[in-house]
């Protein structure tokens, strides 16, 4: 140590030995101060190390030398450590760790010790004179040779090696192996034979374009498995696909495939902004259930977003603008009683607000100073009522013929400065009544009829009660619109009773050369429908040569889908069977 003394240590004896060592059979106590152990369970530490302090009591020196000798067992608190007779009380593995103290009374410990505990026993340990092998320490001593079994997911081994289950290799991914052999440590071949060059005999079995493969055949140069320690060949060009209706989303942690249900969306126009008296539009295409469409963007700003829900294209979002003017900090005046509420001559002064808009977001700001508005009381004021359909409920005692109203007062009064209020309504007397007048005429713009662009006015009169229904004037801006076109997807019909498999994708547009104008007849953009592709596919190891040939081909087309049976394929010096094949 820092005093030029030798260090002491204690270790249990059974554990300096590899053939009894248990990590759960410790055998040194270590206690604190008031004799409490600091070990769990008490008396399992596996070592301690210690300087006997700078007392240098029990201590002894590079040369051997004893510096000065133990104290009395009670003494000192650290005067146990020193004392290491065979002989009872001092002979059994206690010692002590305390918080340092030069009082030189009972309570003096300027020992330092460290101590190692642990009831935890390891799987294995790493063995041999290269460091690479590993014995099993929970059951030493059991298996073929020296050491013990390892299991993984297995708790009793049946081997020096017993895994249960998948294994996976961490980190590059690479596994040392000499020989791959069965669980009886038979029929083994070399690791090298799968790495090897394609000259190497003892690879050729293992590699199915290797002309030397006892089963060569160009045409099925692929590795499709392994079986007696040699390749099975394949053609390479089995093919999997989704029945028909569904499509692939993935697949599953087996390698087959994820098949979903397909919830089609048919295509459709959408009207985006209108230029010049005519709409730029967007087509979108059929899709599946779940995808999306995002128009992109069209006027200054203008974004429509959709997703095909339910068998329809449905909206999720839209903004911006078709249109976008630039404001900076525009006055706009406004009268104070459209924030504070109350007539317009009730106050005095005016709302100025500042106006912003950046382009071409469209997105808009504002400020208002309404520190100028001032309320002014305004008794009896009366409201005019024109002639309502439904009139207004007034007081009692106050009647107008059917379909009348008459007019009525309230007071506004300031409670404040800048606050107000109206009082109670009161209904001018009879005379006042205002009445219906029939023929009075309104107008109003709406959108063109399907095909056309623009606006058109109507007019509606006045018949006491009631109005007439809207009517066309034959005032507008129409335009037909030779652009707009409609589509659609049908599926495909049977022929000679076979189904076929795809769409047909329709289109029809709008003739405006017709009189009237109107959808012109569907016709077709798109057809991919065909009989759907299918062929014997096997399902089970080849075996063979044999001499004859199945009466199914691996590789030629079917007709009935699903459907199983045995197959063979040529091959040098006959044909390979396939117990089973299925028809996909």
């Amino acid at each position: 140590d820092g005093n030029k003394v030798r260090l002491y240590y204690a270790v249990g004896a059974n554990l300096t030995s590899a053939q009894t060592y248990r990590k759960d059979a410790g055998a040194i106590d270590v206690v604190n101060i008031t004799n409490t152990s600091l070990v769990t369970p008490q008396g399992s530490a596996h070592f301690v190390v210690f300087s006997v302090g700078d007392d240098r009591r029990g201590g002894v020196s590079r040369y051997g030398q004893t510096y000065l000798p133990c104290s009395a067992p009670t003494a000192a608190a650290d005067a146990i450590n020193c004392h290491t007779s065979t002989t009872s009380p001092h002979n059994r593995a206690i010692y002590r760790m305390a918080d340092h103290s030069d009082s030189g009374t009972t309570q003096h410990y300027d020992d330092f010790m460290r101590y190692y505990a642990s009831v935890e026993t390891p799987l294995w340990r790493v063995s041999g004179a290269s460091g690479i092998d590993i014995v099993d320490l929970v059951d030493v001593g059991s298996g073929s040779g020296s050491g013990g079994r390892v299991g993984i997911g297995v708790s009793a081994p049946a081997t020096d090696l017993h895994v249960s289950g998948n294994v996976r290799i961490h980190g590059d991914d690479s596994l040392m192996a000499n020989q791959l052999c069965n669980e009886n440590g038979l029929d083994c071949f070399s690791a090298d034979a799968i790495g090897g060059d394609n000259d190497n005999p003892a690879t050729a079995k293992l590699q199915c374009n290797n002309p030397a493969h006892p089963k060569y055949d160009p045409a099925r140069s692929f590795v499709v498995g392994y079986e007696n320690g040699e390749a099975v060949c394949g053609t390479g060009q089995t093919e999997a696909r989704c029945e028909h209706g569904k499509v692939l989303r993935g697949v599953t942690p087996q390698g087959g495939l994820d098949c979903v249900a397909v919830t089609g969306c048919p295509a459709r126009a959408v009207n985006m902004c209108e230029v010049n008296g005519t709409w730029q539009q967007i087509f979108i295409p059929s899709g599946i259930s779940g995808q999306t469409f995002s128009s992109g963007i069209f006027g200054a700003s203008f974004y429509r977003n959709f997703v095909c829900q339910n068998g329809a294209w449905t909206q999720t979002a839209s903004g911006g603008s078709c249109d976008c003017t630039a404001v900076t900090n525009q006055i706009i005046e406004r009268n104070c009683n459209t924030y504070f509420g109350g007539p317009v001559d009730g106050w005095e002064g005016v709302i100025r607000e500042t106006f912003s808009r950046a382009c071409p977001s469209g997105a808009t700001s504002s400020t208002q100073d309404r520190s100028a508005c001032v309320c002014v009381s305004r008794p009896g004021a009366p409201e005019n009522r024109t002639c309502q359909q439904s009139p207004f409920n007034y007081p009692a005692g106050y009647a107008c013929p059917s379909g009348q109203s008459p007019k009525r007062v309230r007071n506004w009064n300031c409670t404040g400065t800048q606050s107000g209020s109206y009082g109670a309504y009161s209904a001018v007397a009879g005379s006042d009544c205002c009445t219906c007048t029939s023929g009075v005429r309104s107008t109003r713009n709406v959108a063109c009829d399907t095909g056309f662009t623009g606006t058109k006015e109507q007019e509606s009169f006045t018949t006491c009660p009631g109005s007439t229904a809207w009517a066309d004037t034959g005032v507008n801006t129409c335009s037909c619109n030779s652009a707009l076109f409609e589509s659609r997807t049908d599926g495909c019909p049977d022929v000679a009773g076979q189904a076929q498999y795809g769409v047909i994708e329709r289109r029809r547009n709008w003739n405006c050369a017709a009189s009237p104008a109107g959808w012109g007849d569907w016709f077709v953009i798109n057809n991919n429908c065909g009989p759907q592709s299918q062929q014997w596919s096997p399902k089970t190891a080849g075996h063979g040569p044999y001499g004859v040939a199945l009466s199914y081909t691996a590789g030629a087309s079917c007709n009935n889908i699903n459907q199983e049976a045995a197959c063979s394929y040529p091959a040098t010096g006959g044909y390979t069977h396939y117990d089973s094949c299925r028809c996909e």
